[in-house]
C-alpha cells in the first residue's frame, strides 16, 4: 500500500494541479477485511495514524488526500485456498450524474438507478462542504466506472439503491468520512462495514480535517451529533448481536 506523496507539488508524476482532482485515496480493502473479523493491528493503527496526520484539503482547487489504497477484487488473503473467505459481489456501473455527495444516479444495463451511499451523512445544505463534497464526488466518479456492493438491505424508503461505491482502488463510502467530508450515519441492517467506517471518521475528527477543522464554528455541534451516532451505533449492534 501506497501513500500520497507528502508533497504533491514536488511530485514529478503530477504535472498539474488537477491531476490531484482525480486521485482518490482511501482504507486498503486488508483493513476493511481485517475489521470484519474484529483484528486489530496496532503497528497498522500507527501507520494511519501518522499517514492520517499528513491529510489536508484544499478547497479552491479541490486537492483531496487521503490515506491508503483499496483493492477492488478483494486481493490477498492469507491462509489457504479453502480457507480464503469468498469475495464480496460486486456490480459495475457507470455513474451519470451525482446529485450530491453521497447520491449518484447510475446505469448498470437496466436503465437508471439512484443509489445512496450507505453510511454517509452530508453537512447540512446551505454548509459550503454540503456544495464542496458534491463537487468532490463529482471530480472523483461523475461519468466513470463504479463497482456497487449491496448489503442487508437494498433500498431507502425513498425508493434509491443502498450501496458501497468504490472506485479506481477506493471506497468512496470511506475516502468521504476520512477526508472530513461527511459524517457517519447508522444505516440498519446494513452495518457490515460501520466499524471500520467509524474508525475512518474517528481518524478525521481526530486529525481535524474538513467539517472537523477546528477554524469551523461547527465542530463542537457536530461532535455533540457524532458522540450520539457512535452510541447509537453501539446500541443497535448490540442488540443485534443478542
Amino acid at each position: 500500500m501506497q501513500p500520497p506523496p507528502e508533497y504533491p507539488e514536488n511530485d514529478p508524476s503530477l504535472e498539474h494541479e488537477d491531476d490531484l482532482v482525480n486521485k482518490v485515496y482511501g482504507p486498503s480493502q486488508s483493513d476493511i477485511d481485517r475489521s470484519r473479523d474484529g483484528y486489530e493491528s496496532e503497528q497498522a493503527s500507527r501507520g494511519l495514524g501518522s499517514l492520517i496526520r499528513k491529510l489536508m484539503i484544499t478547497v479552491v482547487s479541490l486537492v483531496i488526500l487521503g490515506s491508503l489504497s483499496i483493492g477492488l477484487l478483494g486481493p490477498l488473503f492469507g491462509g489457504s485456498r479453502s480457507s480464503q473467505p469468498a469475495p464480496p459481489e460486486r456490480v459495475s456501473a457507470d455513474v451519470l450524474r451525482v446529485i450530491d455527495g453521497r447520491t449518484i444516479v447510475v446505469d448498470w444495463g437496466d436503465g437508471e438507478q439512484t443509489v445512496r451511499l450507505i453510511g454517509v451523512e452530508l453537512p447540512p445544505f446551505g454548509d459550503p462542504f454540503h456544495d464542496f463534497t458534491q463537487e468532490v464526488t463529482q471530480s472523483w466518479i461523475e461519468g466513470k466506472e463504479v463497482l456497487l456492493e449491496a448489503d442487508q438491505q437494498d433500498g431507502d424508503e425513498q425508493g434509491r439503491l443502498m450501496r458501497y461505491v468504490f472506485f479506481d482502488t477506493v471506497m468512496i463510502n470511506a475516502a468521504l468520512l476520512l477526508n472530513g467530508l461527511g459524517t457517519l450515519t447508522t444505516d440498519h441492517p446494513n452495518i457490515l462495514y460501520s466499524d471500520y467506517l467509524l474508525e475512518m471518521e474517528r481518524q478525521a475528527r481526530e486529525s481535524g480535517v474538513g467539517i472537523w477543522d477546528s477554524s469551523s464554528g461547527e465542530k463542537d455541534e457536530l461532535q455533540n451529533d457524532d458522540s450520539q451516532a457512535m452510541n447509537s451505533f453501539r446500541t443497535t449492534a448490540g442488540a443485534t448481536a443478542s
